[in-house]
């Protein structure tokens, strides 16, 4: 009985406010307030609020960008794994040439849950994901979403969504890794607080779940825990 008005509690007043900042005579100083609550009422679509199930961020129309350099190599790389060839290689001309210009997205849906770019929903960008043809649980955090149109190896076209990922390399202290890692998946694992120099490009199969992240106490505040949260891409564990 309690939880269950928590969430009428929390729907109730969430309506209420909402229905407050729509009003046309608020002080102009209450506009970074009011952005500041839609940031918040948009993010964290993880399976774990039932009232928000039918509620659908607003998503930027895609937008035209060329690939960097590395970022483009890891899509190739990403390519000749999915589809078992060595075919894409990026030299114009060539039957399996890949455009450099994508479309990028703000954020996307994966099984019902929301994933994002860090600059758009941070807190929703940080994903436990493998690389592709990999079974190794890894921690990230997204810094792009693009949808790439290219030519398949039977010379059909085609378009696909991917995610490119700073990763958090995994902590190498095993006593501290240890007091997680014994409950299994669910009680997560440690990596360093800094990102690392390593990144990936993957399709959306491989993106198993958001994460919360927790620094550490002194003396161990260089590192994080890495929780799973509970909408989880089962496909991706097996």
């Amino acid at each position: 009985g309690e939880l269950e008005a928590t969430f009428m509690s929390s729907v109730c007043q969430s309506s209420n406010l909402q229905a407050l900042l729509e009003r046309d005579d608020l002080p102009l100083e209450s506009c970074h307030l009011q952005d500041a609550y839609r940031t918040v009422l948009n993010e964290d679509h993880r399976g774990t609020r039932l009232a928000d199930e039918t509620h659908h961020p607003t998503t930027k129309p895609p937008t035209p960008f060329d690939l960097s350099p590395g970022v483009y190599q890891l899509l190739l790389q990403t390519l000749n794994k999915i589809l078992n060839t060595t075919l894409y290689t990026g030299v114009n001309g060539s039957c399996l040439f890949v455009p450099h210009c994508v479309l990028g997205l703000d954020k996307l849906s994966v099984r019902g849950v929301i994933y994002a770019t860090d600059k758009s929903l941070p807190r929703d960008s940080n994903v436990i994901f493998r690389r592709e043809g990999g079974t190794t649980l890894r921690a990230g955090k997204i810094t792009s979403i693009f949808r790439a149109s290219y030519a398949l190896p039977n010379g059909s076209a085609t378009n696909a969504t991917y995610a490119h990922l700073d990763q958090y390399d995994l902590a190498v202290d095993q006593e501290l890794q240890k007091t997680y890692t014994q409950f299994g998946f669910a009680g997560g694992f440690i990596c360093y607080s800094a990102r690392s120099s390593k990144s990936f490009v993957v399709s959306t199969d491989c993106i198993i779940s958001h994460f919360a992240k927790t620094t550490l106490k002194p003396p161990n505040q260089a590192f994080i825990h890495v929780l799973p949260l509970n909408k989880v891409n089962s496909l991706c564990l097996g």
